[in-house]
């Protein structure tokens, strides 16, 4: 066991290692801390298991979170997550320095996850019972002050964007975030209109964004009342019924879109050039491009800004709804304006001989 006097030293000398630029692979050896050579693949694209991807690439550097340490003294927090946390960098980094604040690190490839936890039984490090090895899609976000987000956008960012709103209702909330494809800083200052940008931290590693935007995530009671008087307003959602989305922010649209895909029937009407058409609500989800999303009847990644709104269709629809969920029918496309079609997988186009048409449809606004 080290003892304390030689801990100080032993600190001493890390720091040192870190802000001469020493390569995190080799302050990675001093923790006993080893990237696993392989990790078993899961079937969740965000977790990485199925690409080659350097250590570099896929884990921020020890000069980058002595940096985004420094922050948080300043901030004076209580708490701190490291969401997506790999092999633990910062966990073992933040407690082997004694910070002055908890460190969760919240990872779902377990070799990764054991990989931290060896590294820090190694100095007996405080706090051990904050490495999680979880999905963040069925677990709960620990109640931190702040959080580091290096995140691909997808199902699990938008499921920890929910948690963060209700988290800041109840006290201040820093978001520490790196960019990820190009579209995530993007993306959450789209979803998180209350994010108040404090500061940016120059990158030591090359990114797709050069900084770490430090954020204050300001109450989110407003957009809670506003989400309440959407479910409110919903009540009316009936049979024949268009719902605008015309003016509102991708956060609200997106939050309108996950609650009707509860039920098979509501549709997206989507405006082409010349015509418009509709898509299933059904399993939606974010693109990888924030400004698109994927849905699944038909297959198709549709660009947010060509929705107009949510139709819940009238009888003489359903019938072909219920048609195009069922790949042996070969419908593709139902077209609703300027004339009801159907298109099917070769490109033919049947006119529909119904008696309605999207100008009779009951309008909903929020």
């Amino acid at each position: 066991m080290t003892s304390s006097k030689d801990l100080e030293v032993l600190k001493k000398e890390v720091l040192s290692a870190i802000r001469a630029g020493k390569k995190s692979e080799e302050i990675d050896q001093f923790f006993h801390l080893f990237v696993p050579s392989k990790v078993k693949e899961l079937n969740l694209k965000e977790a990485y298991t199925d690409l080659p991807l350097s250590a570099e690439a896929l884990y921020t550097s020890y000069q980058d979170l002595l940096m985004v340490r420094e922050s948080l003294i300043n901030k004076a927090v209580k708490s701190f997550t490291d969401i997506g946390s790999g092999i633990g960098r910062a966990k073992v980094l933040f407690d082997f320095l004694d910070s002055p604040f908890r460190t969760d690190s919240i990872e779902i490839v377990q070799e990764r996850h054991q990989a931290g936890i060896k590294a820090h039984s190694t100095f007996q490090l405080k706090d051990s019972d904050g490495f999680i090895n979880a999905n963040l899609l069925n677990f709960p976000l620990p109640k931190s002050d702040s959080f580091l987000i290096y995140l691909p956008v997808g199902p699990t960012l938008f499921k920890v964007l929910e948690e963060l709103k209700i988290l800041s209702t109840q006290k201040d909330v820093y978001l520490y975030v790196i960019e990820s494809h190009g579209d995530l800083i993007s993306f959450l200052e789209d979803q998180l209109p209350s994010l108040k940008l404090l500061e940016n931290l120059t990158l030591h590693s090359k990114r797709h964004h050069p900084d770490v935007n430090v954020y204050q995530l300001e109450s989110c009671a407003s957009s809670l009342a506003w989400q309440d008087h959407a479910l409110d307003r919903l009540k009316l959602f009936k049979e024949n019924c268009f719902l605008n989305l015309l003016g509102l922010p991708f956060h609200k649209k997106w939050f309108l879109m996950q609650t009707l895909s509860k039920d098979q029937l509501p549709q997206l009407l989507i405006q082409e050039e010349d015509f418009a058409w509709l898509g299933s609500l059904e399993e939606v989800i974010p693109g990888i491009d924030s400004k698109k999303i994927e849905i699944k009847f038909p297959p198709r990644i549709v660009e947010c800004e060509k929705i107009q709104g949510i139709l819940y269709p009238p009888q003489e629809i359903q019938e072909y709804i219920s048609k195009r969920r069922l790949s042996s029918e070969g419908l593709r496309k139902l077209i609703v304006s300027p004339t009801p079609q159907v298109e099917y997988a070769g490109g033919e186009k049947r006119e529909l001989k119904i008696q309605w048409s999207l100008e009779r449809a009951t309008p909903l606004v929020i």
